[in-house]
């Protein structure tokens, strides 16, 4: 059980490098991810592992899997690269709904938060919202795309990280 899920398309990418970069910014949770279509058992990309290298992380050992329903029924919070993967989640879980957010979705939210919200409390605060999940603010898939694409995609999720963890 993850207290946050992190999902993408395969799970070697944006999902593989938010779980292993996120306990260098909030270590007192526990992190997982998976691929909307997961290719059990690969490394991360290698590009992606570089740059997750660059910034202090370690791929060592990782492992992709595909994402379950128990995955997502058992964590705290779901995080998807996109507003696609966000869909076809909650087609699978309709019942998570108040916890499955884009991660640009979620970042932009609670940026406008009432600060003494935390936790879960932030969390059934951005649910109750309601707000559509915005394309506009996806984080693209960086696979084979060189080290630029890696470098934006992980820039991205760092920023968004920044502004979600903290508030947890």
């Amino acid at each position: 059980m993850s207290d946050v899920l992190f999902i993408c398309t395969a799970n070697i990418c944006r999902s593989a490098y938010a779980e292993l970069r996120s306990p260098l910014i909030a270590p007192q949770y526990s992190y997982g991810s998976a691929g909307i279509q997961g290719w059990n058992g690969h490394k991360m990309d290698s590009t992606m592992a570089a740059e997750l290298k660059n910034r202090g992380g370690d791929p060592t050992g990782f492992k992709s899997r595909r994402v379950q329903a128990p995955m997502v029924k058992d964590a705290m919070l779901v995080l998807t690269g996109t507003a696609r993967h966000r869909t076809a989640i909650l087609d699978d879980s309709p019942a998570a709904r108040s916890k499955v957010f884009s991660l640009g979705q979620l970042a932009q939210v609670i940026e406008t938060a009432p600060e003494e919200l935390r936790g879960q409390e932030l969390i059934q605060w951005v649910a109750d919202l309601r707000q559509q999940c915005d394309p506009r603010l996806d984080v693209w898939d960086p696979y084979r795309k060189g080290p630029e694409a890696a470098v934006e995609a992980a820039d991205i999720i760092d920023a968004h990280l920044a502004v979600i963890l903290p508030r947890l």
